[in-house]
């Protein structure tokens, strides 16, 4: 509605000015607060994320607001609300605190610096990997998946193994057929929901595998995949009918690097990627091609060329990496990984072969005098 009131009169003294400036303000607040509640609806849709948390912390009113479903398609747009959110990097931010439980959130896209405070897992418990908004995370005798946005159903897993440098989740909690898997030197351990107690699983062929804990393991059409310091790809999977662990090395598949400084695993669109860095900067990427057919395993499988990753960008870091469709066109065809230059996130663009900052867009020309934390993760901000 407009406003018809006559500008205030400049003879008026200050604290009368003041006090009528100050009635104006309640005025516009409290109609603000008046507002239907699926008019506060619609504004909370339009809203960035962090603006979004804000928004809902405002006032009870506004928490009366119902939480938007990110994840499900809006009846008046063909993209996911999720796809409106670039994952973020999440990392402790007193790295020499016995204290894990305020963590930095940094947006890529907007360059913004946030503060997170996770409450319910206990305050040394560190981050292991990342799931679609979920984080597990664990101390010396107990693992935790934990949603930080939701703040909410926190699964705990007691007796967990120790000494593991690797885990991966095949499907979200509390999905009863959920699996954890976790990589240790000699053995490989995995939680199943639906049996409720860690098993063991030891082979030779893993033991002869070479670990680094550098690489992810990505979980993919039902199985774990590994990557190894040697460049080569490993697979575990539990059998069906007895539920018991298999793992198998893919000895005829070669690595497509012979040297490499880093290599990691991905998802990407359905399929597996290799990445691998090299002392001169360089970054070939390799997808996993031929590995089923007909319904049943194929060993015989090959590394596949990737110039070009079209419309999607990959979040690299040492628990987990990811694709996604960005939510700016600019992000498309890039790698970013968990390492900061200065203010900004490092990302390796594939049309220009080259590094840069997300700061300035600064060309970076190695990696040296970044920093990586180590207990950091990309995450999807779902919920």
């Amino acid at each position: 509605m407009p406003d018809f009131r006559f500008p205030k009169s400049n003879t008026k003294i200050g604290k009368q000015l003041v006090t009528e400036e100050e009635n104006v303000n309640e005025t516009h607040v409290r109609h603000i607060f008046d507002l239907p509640l699926h008019i506060l609806e619609l504004i909370a849709e339009k809203l960035y994320l962090v603006d979004y948390i804000n928004f809902r912390s405002v006032c009870n009113a506004f928490r009366l607001v119902p939480h938007i479903k990110w994840r499900q398609v809006s009846s008046n747009n063909k993209f996911q609300y999720s796809q409106l959110l670039s994952p973020w990097l999440i990392f402790p931010k007193h790295t020499n605190h016995p204290s894990y439980a305020i963590h930095n959130l940094f947006d890529p896209h907007l360059g913004g610096l946030y503060t997170i405070q996770i409450h319910e897992p206990p305050l040394d418990a560190k981050i292991r990997y990342s799931k679609n908004g979920w984080l597990l995370m664990s101390n010396h005798n107990s693992i935790f998946i934990y949603h930080p946005f939701v703040r909410t159903g926190t699964i705990t897993l007691r007796e967990a193994p120790l000494h593991c440098f690797g885990y991966a989740l095949s499907s979200l909690p509390p999905t009863p057929r959920t699996i954890l898997v976790a990589s240790g030197v000699d053995a490989i351990y995995y939680f199943c929901s639906t049996l409720g107690y860690w098993s063991t699983y030891r082979c030779n062929a893993y033991d002869d595998f070479v670990k680094i804990d550098n690489s992810p393991i990505i979980f993919l059409n039902g199985v774990f995949y590994f990557l190894s310091g040697q460049g080569k790809l490993g697979a575990f999977w539990l059998m069906r009918d007895t539920g018991g662990g298999v793992w198998k090395t893919f000895r005829s598949l070669k690595s497509p690097r012979p040297c490499f400084r880093y290599n990691y695993l991905a998802e990407f669109d359905g399929q597996l990627l290799s990445i691998f860095t090299e002392d001169d900067q360089s970054v070939h990427i390799y997808k996993l091609i031929n590995f089923t057919e007909g319904g049943e395993w194929e060993w015989g499988r090959a590394w596949e060329k990737v110039t070009s990753l079209g419309d999607y960008a990959l979040f690299v870091s040492c628990s987990s990496a990811f694709s996604v469709i960005p939510n700016s066109s600019d992000m498309k065809n890039r790698i970013y990984f968990s390492k900061l230059f200065g203010r900004g996130i490092v990302y390796y663009c594939l049309s220009t072969h080259k590094f840069y900052t997300t700061e300035n867009n600064q060309v970076v020309q190695d990696f040296y005098n970044t920093t990586e934390f180590l207990h950091s993760t990309w995450i999807q901000p779902w919920w």
